[in-house]
């Protein structure tokens, strides 16, 4: 891979500047990116985006596949990327490249460049004219990168419906979605319940018929969600505790168990009579004849 990437000293002021995964993650993202459209499997690769997946940037970049999660994550909430994944592949799309990375007059110096620059004549001057020129547009490009990375985070004020809400806010391809799904032990089918509920909630309350989408609604969503999750754990477990039987328990993801966690017991199945009893799905019931 030949060629160079454009990146303003502003970087340094960058929200995630000091996350060593982040700006190396996002460093590589913007070198590996395709420069021009390109063909790929019979579908085309645009320039700004790149086809990868989280075990090749956890082998590329030498890091965990968590952090590689955490990092997508965050990019995609900080809106310098997009993401469409599938069950092999994700396509990341770096939403601002053209601006930051405008194809200009190359301001670095050739060959033919070192040698008029050695010259003590007025051909000096005029080809250092030229270069303060380039230097100047080069650099009012990079400022709009870096003011674009910061500006992303401000999310401007959009009413849009619930249900475009919910979409928007639950859609599948979305790193977040995976992450806090997995992190809270839900399905997606689950978040996306919650999400509606709570935004029918919120639209009674407040009596409006549509509702903002910025990082603070969505913020508030997903805490929502998780309080709202952790609270039906808990009055699942105190009724499922009352039927529990011997060695049984309540998996964090709220399923019932017992032994070693492989049979999924009802919530509506009587209590485990003994250490010795298992169940039987096909039945419906415990084993009579324990072991």
């Amino acid at each position: 891979m030949e060629g160079w990437i454009k990146l303003h000293r502003k970087f340094l002021e960058w929200e995630w500047f000091d996350s060593d995964n982040m700006v190396k993650m996002f460093i590589y993202l913007l070198l590996s990116a395709n420069t021009k459209d390109k063909r790929w499997r019979g579908m085309i690769v645009k320039r700004g985006q790149l086809v990868t997946s989280r075990a090749s940037l956890s082998e590329r970049l030498n890091i965990s596949e968590r952090s590689v999660r955490t990092c997508i994550a965050r990019l995609v909430d900080g809106g310098e990327i997009t993401t469409k994944s599938t069950n092999k592949f994700t396509i990341l799309t770096i939403c601002k490249y053209e601006q930051y990375q405008q194809v200009k007059n190359d301001s670095r110096p050739t060959n033919d460049q070192q040698t008029t620059n050695k010259r003590p004549t007025n051909d000096q001057q005029t080809t250092t004219t030229k270069e303060s020129k380039e230097s100047r547009e080069s650099r009012e490009s990079k400022e709009e990168y870096i003011n674009d990375i910061n500006s992303a985070r401000t999310h401007e004020k959009n009413k849009i419906s619930p249900d475009d809400f919910v979409a928007r806010v639950t859609d599948p391809s979305n790193f977040l979605v995976e992450q806090f799904c997995m992190s809270e032990h839900i399905t997606v089918a689950q978040f996306k319940e919650y999400a509606k509920a709570a935004v029918t909630e919120w639209l009674l309350v407040n009596g409006e018929k549509e509702i903002e989408d910025n990082g603070d609604t969505r913020k508030h969503l997903l805490s929502h969600i998780r309080i709202k999750h952790q609270s039906d754990l808990r009055s699942a477990k105190k009724q499922t505790d009352k039927r529990l039987g011997v060695d049984e328990r309540i998996e964090a993801d709220g399923r019932r168990t017992y032994g070693t966690g492989k049979a999924t017991v009802p919530a509506d199945a009587p209590p485990r009579p003994s250490k010795y009893h298992r169940w039987i799905p096909s039945l419906h019931c415990w084993d009579d004849n324990p072991i």
